[in-house]
């Protein structure tokens, strides 16, 4: 039979089963790529060698064991599989996958062995995040269509599109924080609000939310993202420096912006109320973060805002000496 393999076996009455497979689980023999077999009244062990002269031999088509794999590295070649990438992010449908560049050959396989393990639609090759509008270049290794898919995430629903607008899935934890800290009535201003997924949620909380990006394309899908959550969000294209001029006062400012945020800290004390809450996010080494934060409050109390870092946060490890930290600062008027 073409489905069977044909190998060794043990074979008992059923009455001896469990004995017999405890004593040849001892012996070591037992094997596990087979399945164990019934033939009427008896049940046929398959095993990798004779087990002595007590315990006979007997030929048999056994059935092959599904084995089940552990990672998509299982179904590349074995040159293969130290190499490829262990990280990748999942976005709904999608997968994308940093393929470093002494693999780019490989890109191919790699990208159907991560389509068959993980039963996506597409995977992607990440190039990296590009420049202003932080979006990243992609190219399909896998699968079909672009790259727009719609994610689940802390109870709301997104449309996302990496190659047209930011959006990390790394932050979910991060944006779930942020709404439990929230309280309704509060009007928060979001100065890199992407696709809105902090707006979004913040919003059913019942916060009132302006969310500004540089990106019409995030716009649009910001949009698009209210609509689906059944919120109302206020949504502004544009510079944040030009657009920050006229908003209104906040009570909580996200600067969600970790290679730049620094620069608007001018825009955030504008922005803020004299009691509100900023949450400030930046990629540091670990043993700049305590100076940093003091160097995020004499900056904003340089331009008029006064306050303190109550909480630090490390958000995600982003290279071997550096992480994505957010601080979180409340205004204290009278210091």
């Amino acid at each position: 039979m073409a489905d069977t393999v044909r190998a060794d076996g043990v074979r008992v009455p059923r009455g001896e089963a469990e004995g017999t497979r405890r004593r040849l689980i001892d012996l070591g023999v037992l094997r596990s790529d087979l399945e164990v077999a019934k033939d009427g009244e008896h049940v046929v062990f398959p095993v990798a060698h004779a087990c002595g002269p007590r315990i006979p031999i007997v030929a048999f088509d056994f059935t092959p064991r599904a084995t089940r794999l552990r990672s998509y590295q299982e179904l590349l070649p074995d040159a293969l599989r130290e190499q490829a990438p262990r990280a990748f992010d999942t976005l709904g449908d999608l997968i994308l996958v940093k393929v470093p560049l002494e693999l780019a050959a490989h890109r191919a396989a790699i990208g159907a062995a991560l389509l068959e393990f993980h039963h996506c639609r597409a995977v992607f090759h990440d190039g990296g995040v590009k420049d202003p509008y932080r979006t990243r270049a992609l190219e399909r290794i896998a699968g079909t269509g672009d790259s727009l898919t719609r994610i689940q995430e802390n109870g709301c629903t997104f449309w996302v599109d990496p190659a047209r607008a930011y959006f990390s899935p790394r932050l979910a934890h991060e944006r779930e924080r942020v709404t439990a800290l929230a309280k309704p009535g509060e009007l928060v201003v979001d100065l890199f609000g992407g696709v809105a997924p902090f707006g979004v949620q913040l919003a059913k909380k019942g916060a009132t939310l302006h969310s500004v990006d540089l990106n019409p394309a995030a716009t649009e899908l910001a949009a698009r993202n209210a609509e689906a959550n059944h919120v109302q969000l206020h949504l502004h294209t544009g510079d944040a420096r030009v657009v920050g001029a006229t908003l209104p006062k906040a009570d909580r400012v996200l600067l969600n912006l970790p290679h730049g945020a620094k620069q608007f800290l001018d825009v955030a004390a504008r922005v803020a109320k004299p009691t509100a809450t900023i949450h400030y996010h930046e990629i540091l080494p670990a043993a700049d973060v305590a100076a940093r934060g003091r160097m995020v409050v004499d900056t904003l109390r340089h331009f008029g805002w006064r306050g303190r870092v109550v909480a630090t946060r490390t958000v995600r490890n982003y290279s071997p000496v550096e992480a994505h930290v957010v601080f979180d600062l409340v205004g204290m008027p009278d210091l």
